[in-house]
């Protein structure tokens, strides 16, 4: 007679769907029954995983239904329900379905995106059926493909992997950088001094902090990557990294009278610049704002590190911590290749007919692509200064954040897919255009084996897609998901080898190709140490590297956003409206 359905999250933060039907016990269809019934009716991705039956709704005070007083939900239910794999290629994928979920197991009919999946877990589920059954899987077979069954068929036409894997190099040799290396050493050549490249994250931790096991731990992690004692340095004219031997960390620990005069330490350690060179390119300050409370700021140039590696750092640190405080061996694996070994792999790979095959897709999809120019508040200047910049932040409402995700679903798209359609939207209309062209990033973490490894991975990719108003809503978000799986098939051409190939016309005043940056985030589940509490915290922020960026971030409260902007170009209230 009614049914209602809430967002939960099981082991790993993955969320999942849980529903509640209110039914006479006697006639009360079962879970099958009622995910057979929706299967006709709804996309895959909007199915509940769990479902309970209740007689009656267990109300509050003010006669709205109390979620804390339903049954918890049984996730583990439809597993129970799941037919077994028949052959070797659904065994597998079932297995990699439940590791990257974190199920016990999963079944045939399991649908990736049904059980929690979206689109930052795909490119690991990817990763890891080309290592299992050595074939080449595109993140879109996942989307087209999503449940065990569909998938193992789709796969039984596809070609051999031959992807070579990434193998340590002996350090003895010239190590060269990455692309993406290359080309931020190349700007730090142009513009030295600035902190425009510099990644600070601070954490107020509140709590007894050991501050003898953070320094181990800290120093521990220097020694565990290789990236954290990374220089780069000129040798005639062409730039070649240094890998420095562990060293203790040099941790740096100041008082502050408050709160607020903390964040003001945060926040010159954060505009700080680094020197490539002369290194290190990772500093830590502790800020202590009272005996139970401090700031710690881990600041390290771009050069050496991406959002992933943030995440790694963190969750790291404080198993490291844990286990200096505990005395006893940490569990960390260990890393059987380095960043250093991924630049000369990248070297090698992208070559000969690869290389030209991607460059070939990338000529076709920017063949005359145009300039995102947006109205300005102030005359551009000749020289865009990345060192000045601000930020403002915006959210958007749990309940309209939830409302998008389900239009989203019902059209195979991610809740990245949907934003991104959208800020195209409000773009062309802005500039007066109907082809637009705006950037995101993507971490070109292809294999297993790099996940783990702190470095610059990320890769930026300009979407280039079309619009009018004839369009309705669900065509452009169609269209926005062609256009984000089309790139994304063809991400792993390094953007500066655009630039270089392509050769776009070159205005001193703007970026090339890309002016504007959208990014989403998925929300990671935090790490802290135990016995102090761990937030991350906002400092002011005072460059920019793009015209304008805007980072969209869903968490359990609805959507996070901050847009980032030149103020040469755009007043505040500009930007606020």
């Amino acid at each position: 007679s009614d049914a209602v359905v809430l967002a939960s999250s099981t082991t790993g933060g993955v969320g999942r769907l849980a529903a509640f039907v209110r039914a006479d016990p006697s006639r009360a269809p079962s879970a099958s029954m009622l995910r057979a019934f929706l299967a006709e009716r709804l996309p895959a991705y909007m199915i509940p995983t769990s479902f309970a039956s209740v007689e009656q709704w267990p109300l509050t005070s003010s006669g709205k239904i109390d979620g804390k007083r339903l049954p918890a939900p049984d996730f583990a239910q439809a597993q129970r329900e799941y037919e077994a794999p028949r052959n070797e290629s659904e065994r597998v994928i079932c297995e990699v379905f439940a590791e990257v979920l974190h199920l016990e197991r999963v079944g045939i009919d399991g649908n990736f995106f049904e059980l929690g999946g979206h689109s930052l877990l795909a490119t690991r589920v990817v990763s890891r059926l080309r290592r299992e059954l050595g074939v080449d899987v595109a993140v879109r077979a996942l989307f087209e493909h999503s449940t065990v069954e569909q998938l193992a068929k789709h796969l039984q036409g596809t070609s051999r992997s031959t992807e070579q894997s990434i193998e340590h190099v002996s350090r003895d040799l010239a190590l060269p950088l990455s692309f993406a290396e290359a080309r931020l050493w190349f700007l730090d050549q142009l513009e030295p001094g600035t902190a425009t490249y510099n990644v600070p994250q601070t954490l107020s931790l509140k709590g007894a902090l050991n501050l003898d096991a953070l320094h181990s731990a800290l120093s521990a992690l220097v020694a565990r990557h290789e990236s954290l004692r990374t220089r780069f340095v000129a040798v005639d004219g062409e730039p070649r990294r240094i890998i420095d031997p562990p060293r203790v960390l040099d941790l740096r620990c100041v008082t502050a009278a408050d709160e607020a005069a903390g964040l003001r330490l945060a926040h010159d350690e954060a505009q700080t610049p680094f020197d490539l060179a002369a290194g290190p390119l990772f500093r830590a300050l502790l800020v202590a704002v009272s005996h139970d409370q401090h700031l710690l700021v881990l600041n390290l140039h771009h050069i050496i590190t991406d959002g992933w590696s943030t995440t790694v750092l963190e969750r790291e640190l404080w198993e490291l911590y844990d286990a200096a405080r505990e005395q006893r061996a940490p569990t960390l694996q260990p890393l059987a290749i380095h960043y250093a070994d991924y630049a000369v792999w990248q070297r090698r790979w992208l070559q000969g007919a690869r290389k030209t095959t991607l460059l070939d897709y990338w000529r076709e999809t920017l063949a005359e692509a145009p300039v995102l120019d947006l109205p300005t508040d102030f005359v551009r200047p000749s020289v865009r200064s990345t060192s000045q910049g601000a930020l403002h932040h915006f959210s958007i409402s749990k309940e309209s954040a939830e409302a998008l995700a389900k239009l989203a679903r019902s059209e195979r798209c991610t809740l990245f897919m949907a934003t991104y359609a959208l800020f195209s939207e409000l773009c062309a209309r802005w500039a007066g255009e109907s082809d637009v062209v705006i950037g995101t990033t993507v971490a070109e973490r292809a294999a297993i084996e790099l996940e783990p490894i702190v470095g610059f991975f990320i890769n930026t990719l300009p979407l280039r897609i079309r619009l009018s108003n004839e369009l309705t809503v669900r065509e452009l978000l169609r269209r926005a998901r062609d256009t984000v799986l089309g790139a994304q098939g063809q991400s792993a051409i390094p953007f500066e080898m655009l630039i270089d190939e392509l050769k776009p016309a070159r205005d001193i005043g703007r970026d090339p190709i890309v002016q504007v940056m959208f990014e989403f985030f998925e929300d990671e589940k935090s790490s802290a140490p135990k016995g102090v509490s761990c937030e991350p915290v906002s400092l002011r922020h005072d460059t920019s590297k793009f015209e304008l960026s805007v980072a969209m971030l869903d968490s359990a409260n609805g959507i996070q956003g901050e847009i980032e902007y030149s103020p040469q170009l755009f007043e505040a209230k500009t930007i606020a409206s």
